[in-house]
C-alpha cells in the first residue's frame, strides 16, 4: 500500500477537532513514551495505562500486562507527572475484573 501523502487543511482541521474532543475522555494522560520502563516486575506500564484508557473510551477491556507489585520504582521517573504507583492498583483491578472506574483520581498524591 502506498502512503496517502500529507493531509489537506480541511482534513487537518477535522483531525484536530477529533483530538480535542477525545482528550477529556483520556483519564490517564500517558503518551506511551516508555520512560518508566523497564519495570523491575515485568509490568508493561504504558501498555496497561493505554489499555485502561481504551477500556474507558471504547469499552474495549483487555487483560492486564503484568500485575503491579507496588514497589513505586516508576514514581521516581515522572516526566509527565502521572502518579503511576497510585493508578496501577486501579488499572489492575479494572482490567482484571472488567469493572470500570471512570472517576479521575485527581485526589491521588
Amino acid at each position: 500500500m502506498e502512503p496517502l501523502g500529507e493531509l489537506e487543511s480541511t482534513e487537518k482541521g477535522l483531525y484536530h477537532k477529533v483530538c480535542t474532543a477525545c482528550k477529556p475522555l483520556t483519564l490517564i494522560p500517558c503518551s506511551g513514551c516508555g520512560y518508566r520502563m523497564p519495570c523491575p516486575h515485568g509490568v508493561d506500564i504504558p501498555g496497561n495505562l493505554g489499555a485502561y484508557n481504551d477500556d474507558v473510551v471504547f469499552d474495549k477491556p483487555e487483560a492486564p500486562r503484568g500485575c503491579c507489585a507496588q514497589c513505586r520504582d516508576c514514581d521516581g521517573r515522572r516526566p509527565q507527572q502521572i502518579p503511576v504507583g497510585s493508578w496501577t492498583p486501579v488499572v489492575d483491578s479494572v482490567l482484571g475484573s472488567g469493572k470500570l472506574l471512570v472517576t479521575p483520581l485527581a485526589h491521588v498524591p
